[in-house]
């Protein structure tokens, strides 16, 4: 892609497909544990957290109690911006949209954080407003002060302000290393409440 073209989200979901073949965490839109409850009887039908890998199963039993009690206050350990992503994840159908959320929560990762706009941040925004127009159709989006969008970042961020030309390209291969990292550390929970 020349420098001065605009990725469509046809060629940055091409790109996330090259990416992601080498990631069997990103291989399946089942990387959400949905988990039906029936407490409490009132209030949110569904609850949201990320769970760490080695202790899931303990992790998702404190979550039961804590909804079984009435205080329905899971994934407190995560920013509200970090609990949508899990939430946007969980309720992803196809392919194309669980692209969509891991791509649009990277960008907007980078464009919300740091410093001045260069080739680098742009080329996240352009990746965010195109992922954003497969995310929005069903699922609405992130709070505008959200900055955080995962429970970990695994992509030093120094790379992003020492490396100011980077291309959507690029961008969207990280963005792919760092959805595999978060899914091979952290399992997204959906809580249902079904009556």
């Amino acid at each position: 892609m020349n420098k001065n073209d605009k990725a469509t989200w046809r060629q940055i979901y091409d790109d996330w497909n090259w990416a992601v073949r080498d990631f069997p965490e990103l291989r399946s839109l089942s990387c959400c544990m949905k988990i039906n409850i029936t407490q409490p009887q009132y209030g949110p039908v569904y609850h949201f957290d990320w769970v760490a890998k080695e202790t899931e199963e303990e992790a998702v039993q404190a979550d039961l109690k804590i909804l079984a009690s009435g205080y329905p206050e899971v994934g407190t350990a995560w920013s509200r911006g970090t609990i949508k992503t899990a939430s946007l994840l969980a309720d992803c159908e196809t392919e194309e949209e669980f692209a969509a959320v891991w791509l649009s929560a990277f960008a907007l990762s980078l464009t919300r954080k740091g410093g001045g706009w260069d080739t680098t941040k742009r080329n996240a925004a352009i990746i965010e407003q195109e992922a954003c127009s497969i995310v929005t159709k069903r699922h609405g989006y992130w709070h505008a002060s959200s900055r955080d969008f995962f429970p970990a970042f695994y992509i030093p961020t120094n790379l992003f302000w020492e490396s100011k030309d980077l291309s959507a390209a690029t961008l969207v291969e990280l963005a792919a290393i760092n959805a595999a990292l978060v899914m091979a550390h952290f399992t997204p929970v959906e809580y249902k409440v079904v009556r």
